[in-house]
């Protein structure tokens, strides 16, 4: 039943019992009472229906706001902590699901890994009833920690005190204020800390807004003597135009890199040279240049300094190339002339020898030739006196045959070392190009170098070659093995009673290789990798110039165009390896195969580079 029937139920029994009470005569007033109060009901019913409707509006409003809340809300009894409500926010936040979480306490769910933030939070509650953006940390279910600002109030709630709390998780905010103040620590430590001046100024009228120590020192000024001061102000620059090019370009948000500028320091006597460099930030809201400066006056001046020794430096350098050019060509002449001795000394050995090897036949020729003179003389006397016997005349002419035997035996023998010699030292001392036949010119070799071998115990032995024609230079050819054979002689025989020579030679198709070998001392390692330098010998000062070796590999290697290779054991000889082309090369000539060769080093350059930091 409604409230309103029953109004009027009890309205009806009231007049009643007043009719019956009062009588007749009053029912007229009772029923207007009756009107009036009737009206005031519904009244106070239409009142109760819009309080009724604004209270259902207000508790929607507040579960959108609520559950819809980016901060986790709880509600709880204050009395024992119970939680009663948990929005959307809380459960993202913490992990624990609505469900898991009514009924229970933070205690429980292990929301307050800092006891002393919680007993924090139940004080200030209960002294003051409400608490505003206390920092905590909120345990999550996973076990990590969050931090955050706290709101929280006492509310009454169906006659139970509660408590309502937010949370808002700040713990980006947290990390990047952190992650600020640590580099602004870490850059106001090295700003404090850096060895280069460096100073912070408004763009806006270029006072200073901060200093390191650097700055003081090379600025002769205290930082705090210069706060909101400009360097323009305190007349530091010698050129105000570079001043203010310098705000100019990083105003315009350039870099500035090492601009050399002068400045009048404090305390000092001098204009200071310094390198420059700025750029543009934002601090606090204010447009500011971050500068440095590098003191270079002593830089400079040592760079100056050493400008100056480096001409004087170049001076000598160039007077003493100058010297050393003009020694060089005194010893290319003597270079020149010690190969030339050397080649004359080459070609009077072979001459000595050719001369005692012709004192041989010439002098059996001689002999033979007076001796048939004196027996032609003796038999025409006897035949002018008529007492010429025919056993006389047969034993003249048994005589004669045999004289003339001698003389053609020997003087064939003096033609054959006079034609090979002539070829030899015609080809040593023209150098000219010409086609020969290899086992020919081995042949002349072997007989122009006789001479030197006889009368010793050392064997020269010249295989045979093949028919090889070539086409290069057979005077630098024979220069290279008389070479190779004098030195044998003089080096890998020395001290021993007798030595053996072999040359050998192997064709190719378009080669030819000879081998030079003997069984002499042999040659260390440390001489092997020096023995084709020039002047390089063993024999410093007994005759030796060095320059034997040094000849042939030139000889070998540019005017008949092909390698030299040595191979040596102490003790078991040595082998020198020619490998030759057959046709040598066409500017084989054109070279100077005695040539010292000079490698070109770099000279001395000093150049500006600008100061070096």
């Amino acid at each position: 039943m409604s409230a309103l029937p029953i109004a009027a139920l009890l309205a009806v029994t009231v007049v009643a019992l007043i009719a019956l009470v009062l009588g007749w005569r009053q029912l007229g007033a009772a029923r207007r009472s009756m009107a009036d109060l009737t009206a005031a009901l519904q009244a106070e019913q239409a009142r109760r229906s819009s309080a009724e409707d604004t209270l259902d509006a207000a508790h929607e409003r507040f579960s959108a706001a609520f559950h819809c809340s980016p901060d986790y809300i709880t509600i709880s009894r204050l009395s024992d902590g119970a939680i009663l409500d948990v929005n959307q926010a809380f459960v993202q936040l913490v992990g624990w699901s609505r469900e898991e979480s009514i009924g229970t306490t933070s205690l429980d769910l292990g929301l307050w890994p800092v006891p002393e933030e919680r007993m924090a939070v139940v004080e200030r509650v209960s002294q003051y009833g409400a608490l505003r953006n206390f920092p905590c940390t909120i345990g999550t279910r996973g076990g990590l920690r969050k931090h955050c600002l706290l709101n929280a109030s006492t509310v009454e709630i169906e006659g139970q005190t509660c408590l309502i709390a937010i949370v808002r998780d700040i713990s980006e905010q947290k990390a990047a204020n952190d992650a600020l103040q640590e580099s602004q620590a870490k850059f106001s430590r090295i700003f404090a800390s850096a060895p280069v001046a460096t100073s912070l100024t408004r763009l806006a009228d270029r006072t200073h807004v901060d200093a390191n120590p650097a700055w003081e020192n090379l600025f002769g000024l205290k930082r705090s003597a210069v706060l909101t001061r400009s360097t323009g102000e305190l007349d530091f620059w010698v050129d105000t135009d570079v001043y203010d090019d310098l705000y100019a370009r990083i105003t315009r948000d350039e870099i500035v890199a090492q601009r050399e500028v002068r400045i009048r320091p404090r305390g000092r006597d001098e204009i200071a040279t310094c390198l420059v460099s700025g750029c543009h930030l934002r601090i606090n809201g204010e447009d500011c240049g971050l500068w440095s400066l590098v003191d270079i006056t002593e830089l400079r001046r040592a760079q100056a300094h050493i400008e100056e020794l480096n001409e004087g430096l170049e001076r000598r350098v160039a007077e003493r190339t100058a010297e050393l050019r003009s020694t060089l060509e005194t010893l290319h002449q003597a270079r020149n002339e010690l190969v030339r001795s050397e080649k004359l000394a080459a070609l009077g050995a072979l001459v000595a020898g050719i001369a005692h090897e012709l004192n041989t036949p010439i002098g059996n020729s001689v002999t033979v030739a007076t001796t048939l003179a004196a027996r032609t003389e003796e038999l025409a006397r006897e035949f002018a006196s008529g007492g010429l016997r025919r056993n006389s005349f047969d034993a003249f002419m048994e005589n004669t045959r045999e004289a003339g035997e001698l003389l053609t035996r020997n003087l064939h023998r003096a033609q054959e070392l006079v034609r090979s010699f002539k070829q030899v030292a015609v080809d040593q001392s023209s150098e000219n190009r010409r086609p020969f036949e290899l086992g020919e010119m081995l042949h002349e070799i072997a007989v122009t170098l006789g001479p030197m071998l006889r009368g010793s115990h050392y064997t020269l032995d010249i295989a045979p070659a093949e028919a090889l024609q070539m086409d290069s230079y057979p005077g630098a050819l024979g220069q290279i093995l008389t070479n190779l054979i004098s030195n044998a002689l003089t080096h890998a025989f020395a001290g021993r009673p007798d030595g053996h020579i072999a040359v050998t030679t192997q064709a190719g198709s378009d080669s030819v290789r000879i081998s030079v070998t003997d069984n002499g001392h042999g040659i260390d390692s440390a001489s092997l990798q020096r023995i084709f330098d020039p002047f390089f010998t063993t024999r410093l000062g007994e005759g030796g110039s060095g320059l034997g070796l040094y000849i042939v590999y030139n000889l070998v290697t540019r005017t008949l165009g092909g390698q030299i290779d040595v191979q040596s054991t102490p003790g078991s000889g040595t082998r020198f390896t020619l490998t030759l082309p057959c046709t040598a090369p066409a500017d084989g000539a054109h070279q100077d195969a005695m040539a010292i060769p000079v490698h070109d080093r770099p000279s001395l350059n000093f150049k500006d580079f600008g100061p070096i930091i």
